[in-house]
């Protein structure tokens, strides 16, 4: 029986190799070191909880007052402030550059607003004061003038386009009665 139990640990022996020794090794390790540091927040949490919740119990965990881990927490935030700082700065810039964008484009929609309006109190007021003018009688007299002007104009326009459908209609004749006469000529 001896010798079945030091064939079979003999066999275990022989099937190890350095390599899956090297993996066991690894696999022993129950808790990784960022668990427990989740452990050991979670744990002062329960603590700053239970003293906050819990301010006049006969046996406090913790005094309000008193910082149990003033130094380490002090340490830890010194040596990590500087990513830290970097960090919270950098969505700070990144929320001031939102905040910054999003006033830019409400200005912006209130400066189109206002020019909008502007623009459309600008056309109420001329026609307004168009109207006033054709009201009042003063612009009529204009009006009526620059039209007459313009009626003139063209009549005088019509003329002269008659005169040259005229001029042309006489040169066209005579180049006819001219090929007329060279076609006789020639025959």
């Amino acid at each position: 029986m001896s010798s079945e139990v030091s064939q079979d640990t003999k066999s275990d022996v022989a099937t190890t190799s350095p390599e899956s020794c090297r993996f066991s090794s690894h696999a022993t390790f129950t808790s990784s070191p960022p668990a427990s540091i989740i452990e050991q927040v979670f744990q002062t949490q329960q603590e700053r909880s239970k003293t906050r919740l819990h301010p006049l119990s006969s046996s406090p965990l913790q005094s309000p007052t008193q910082c149990r881990h003033y130094r380490q927490i002090n340490h830890n935030d010194i040596s990590s402030q500087g990513s830290r700082a970097e960090g919270n700065k950098s969505k700070y810039d990144i929320i001031q550059k939102i905040k910054n964008q999003h006033r830019q484009e409400i200005l912006q929609l209130r400066r189109q607003r206002k020019e909008d309006q502007q623009c459309e109190f600008d056309r109420i007021s001329s026609q307004n004061s168009d109207l006033l003018a054709v009201i009042n009688g003063d612009d009529i007299e204009k009006l009526l003038a620059e039209e007459e002007e313009i009626r003139r104009e063209q009549r005088e326009i019509e003329i002269l386009e008659d005169e040259a459908e005229m001029l042309e209609w006489e040169e066209d004749m005579e180049l006819i009665e001219l090929i007329r006469c060279l076609d006789m000529d020639e025959s």
